[in-house]
C-alpha cells in the first residue's frame, strides 16, 4: 500500500489526537460491541482497531477488560496509542504495520476500521490483500466493522466540499481544513485528491500542516464482494456507528458494513 501522502498531520499525532477528540468513542464502542453481539458467534474477548490512530476505541475497549490491539501505519501514532493506555491504566498492544499486508499473533474476535480510513487502499490488489490480511486476523464467527463514506457523499459531491473545524486541550488548540482546494478527481481509478491544512498552537508556538492526501472512493457492493472473497458474510449495512439508522435513512451519513468471518 502507498504510504499516505499527508505524513506532516500522521506524525504530529498529538495534533491528530485534540482536532478528533470530538468523536464520542463510548458511543461508537457500545455500537462495535453491540453488532458483535448481534452477529457474531461466541464471545467477545478481543478487539483489533485497524487504521488505529492514538487508539481511541482500543484504549477504551480496555477500560472495558477486552484485551485490546492497535494498528497503524505511523509510529507517533502508535507511540500516542501507548502514552493514552498508560494514563488510562490499560494494556494495549499497539502494531505499527501496514493495514493492507499484516499478521497477528492471536486472532482477535472484532475488528474494526473506522472514520473511512478504508479510502487509503487505492488499488483492488491493496484491498485484496487487506480483506485477506483481516481474514487471518478474525477467528472464524468472529466480525469485522468497516465505516466508510456514504455513497450521497460522491453523488452529490457533498463529500468534496471544505470541512473545517477547530478543537482544544489543555494549551493546545487545533484548526484543521479537510479538503482545503477542490479536489482532483480520477473517475477511472475511482481516487481523488486533496489538501488538508492544519493550524497548531501549543506551548511551542504555532506551525502550519499542509499535506496532500489520496484517497478511493470504495462503493458498499464493492465492501461486500472484497469480504466475500476473502471468507467474510456481510451481516449489515448501517448508515451510521448506530444500529437505529439503515443505510438508506434519510438520516444516514456513513457506509458501515458489519462482516462476519466465515467458518
Amino acid at each position: 500500500m502507498s504510504t499516505p501522502a499527508h505524513t506532516a498531520f500522521y506524525d504530529d499525532a498529538r495534533a491528530y489526537d485534540v482536532a478528533f477528540s470530538y468523536r464520542d468513542v463510548e458511543a461508537e464502542l457500545s455500537f462495535l460491541i453491540d453488532v458483535a453481539g448481534r452477529f457474531g458467534r461466541g464471545s467477545l474477548d478481543s478487539v483489533l482497531e485497524l487504521a488505529s490512530g492514538p487508539g481511541y476505541h482500543a484504549v477504551a475497549a480496555a477500560r472495558r477488560g477486552l484485551s485490546a490491539t492497535a494498528l497503524d501505519l505511523s509510529a507517533p501514532m502508535i507511540e500516542r496509542a501507548k502514552i493514552k493506555a498508560k494514563e488510562a491504566r490499560v494494556d494495549v498492544d499497539g502494531v505499527v504495520a501496514d493495514m493492507a499486508r499484516f499478521t497477528l499473533k492471536e486472532p482477535v474476535d472484532l475488528a474494526f476500521n473506522l472514520l473511512t480510513s478504508i479510502s487509503y487502499l487505492l488499488s483492488s490488489d491493496d484491498l485484496h490483500a487487506h480483506f485477506r490480511s483481516v481474514a487471518a486476523a478474525v477467528r472464524p464467527g468472529g466480525v469485522y466493522v468497516v465505516e466508510n463514506n456514504h455513497p450521497n457523499d460522491f453523488w452529490t459531491r457533498e463529500h468534496f466540499q471544505p470541512s473545517r473545524w477547530t478543537m482544544k486541550q489543555g494549551d493546545v488548540e487545533v484548526f484543521t481544513s479537510w479538503i482545503d482546494e477542490p479536489p482532483v478527481i480520477d473517475i477511472v481509478r475511482q481516487t481523488y485528491s486533496v489538501v488538508a491544512r492544519t493550524e497548531v498552537s501549543d506551548g511551542a508556538g504555532k506551525r502550519t500542516l499542509t499535506d496532500q492526501a489520496t484517497l478511493r472512493m470504495v462503493w458498499p457492493q464493492e465492501l461486500k464482494a472484497y469480504g466475500e472473497a476473502h471468507g467474510f458474510r456481510l451481516a449489515a449495512f448501517y448508515g451510521a456507528l448506530d444500529v437505529d439508522v439503515a443505510i438508506d435513512d434519510p438520516k444516514a451519513w456513513r457506509t458501515v458494513a458489519v462482516m462476519v468471518r466465515d467458518g
